[in-house]
């Protein structure tokens, strides 16, 4: 086994409205494949992404899945319960050394 660099997935450039860090993926049952990611200021968003590149899907649009209007959100992560998709990101309430709170959400 080897790990081979085939570039970027997603970048972040100051202007953008995103934040591309934390990023996790799932195929979901029907075969697409999903990457959430972002943090604090916009919060969380979410992408489709090509099969067999591991790239942006063509076409794709970002789209904003959990903000907080610039108050801490971050740790995305996704899973499949049954045939539906759901998102679950923490919700900082004041720091490392404050109280977290997972939330879940799904269509």
């Amino acid at each position: 086994y080897g790990w081979t660099d085939q570039g970027e997935v997603i970048h972040t450039v100051k202007s953008d409205s995103y934040n591309a860090i934390d990023a996790a993926v799932l195929k979901d049952n029907d075969g697409k494949v999903w990457m959430a990611f972002g943090s604090w200021g916009t919060g969380i968003h979410i992408l489709e992404l090509d099969e067999l590149t591991g790239k942006v899907k063509s076409g794709a649009k970002m789209i904003n899945i959990a903000n907080r209007g610039g108050a801490g959100i971050e740790g995305a992560s996704l899973m499949q319960e049954g045939r539906r998709p759901r998102e679950q990101f923490l919700q900082d309430d004041g720091g490392a050394f404050q109280p977290h709170r997972w939330w879940l959400r799904g269509p």
